[in-house]
């Protein structure tokens, strides 16, 4: 079409079938939700590693329940320890949260979490959504969820 600018980033032939911005606790969390309901995700991480962000967040069973199904919960509170649960309502380590969940998700076939992939931009049309990298990147998708902080992209 005149006047119009090739997109840069051609159509992958495998678009992602969900692309969640952040893997922190909400990312993670979110991540494995759609992963429990026969969701597959691709999630995109701008730092390389992790380092500690926060101290401490309240968690239960039936919060975990709720949130991810009991058969994923089950699988985060194997790897956040089953006695941590009886604490009452006291906080969990931030740490040791985040930890589970990550743990979790690694182990789930259908979660590809792409550590060092900063998103720079995002967009969308009537057919489809997309994130650009730092690296040059373009991951297209149907469905895009920011999980990415309080200064979000998304």
């Amino acid at each position: 079409m005149p006047g119009t600018t090739p997109d840069p980033h051609p159509a992958s032939e495998d678009p992602v079938e969900t692309l969640i911005v952040g893997a922190s606790l909400a990312g993670l969390t979110t991540a494995l939700a759609l992963a429990a309901r026969g969701r597959a995700v691709t999630v995109l991480e701008r730092t390389q590693g992790r380092t500690q962000r926060g101290v401490a967040i309240g968690l239960g069973r039936t919060d975990l329940d709720a949130a991810l199904g009991t058969a994923m919960s089950a699988r985060v509170i194997e790897h956040l320890g089953e006695a941590s649960l009886l604490q009452g309502p006291y906080p969990h380590p931030w740490w040791s949260v985040y930890t589970a969940l990550r743990t979790t998700a690694e182990e789930q076939p259908g979660i590809t979490i792409l550590d060092g992939t900063q998103v720079i931009a995002v967009g969308e049309d009537n057919e489809r959504a997309w994130a650009d990298t730092a690296e040059g990147d373009r991951f297209y998708t149907r469905i895009l969820i920011g999980a990415d902080g309080y200064r979000s992209t998304v």
